[in-house]
């Protein structure tokens, strides 16, 4: 085959590939599991992270699927993330701390959180607060507030920054 004969079948071979491929959609939102998707920015999570570990953050209540539970005090209730990976917990008349690991961008894992084991009393949420800060998996951070969802779609906690 001469080299002219080579260049077009080349050329013809390229376009044809070029053909194959699908045009954008204009939806007006991102199209899921595009290349097109690997080629978009990342959310900035380091400023996340930063915020995450900025100040102390008060329990304001959970949102569960069957019901809804709100502190009387939420500063009773709180917890503060630390530059090495720490968490110091607040849980009414018990306070504690433990490790926390960030995984994948906006998952987290709080624990094990070590506490005293003082008797608080009645109609306190501390077991309850406790157990809901074990079972978290995600976060995220929307100025001074912050959500943490729980595993299995048990709902979703929710904190306010102060300090």
């Amino acid at each position: 085959m001469n080299r002219s004969v080579a260049l077009a079948l080349a050329l013809v071979l390229a376009l044809a590939l070029a053909g194959c491929r699908s045009a954008p959609q204009e939806t007006g939102g991102p199209v899921a599991d595009s290349a097109a998707d690997a080629l978009e920015p990342a959310p900035d999570l380091a400023a996340s992270e930063a915020s995450l570990k900025t100040g102390t953050w008060h329990w304001v209540g959970t949102n569960r699927p069957a019901d809804r539970v709100e502190p009387d005090d939420p500063a009773k209730y709180t917890i503060a993330f630390q530059g090495d990976s720490t968490v110091h917990v607040k849980a009414d008349c018990n306070s504690g701390s433990g490790s926390y690991f960030l995984i994948e961008g906006q998952r987290l894992q709080i624990g094990p959180v070590t506490s005293t084991l003082m008797g608080c009393p009645t109609g306190s949420y501390d077991t309850e607060f406790n157990r809901e800060l074990g079972e978290v998996e995600g976060w995220s951070v929307s100025g001074d507030t912050l959500s943490f969802s729980l595993k299995l779609g048990q709902g979703t906690m929710r904190f306010v920054r102060r300090g």
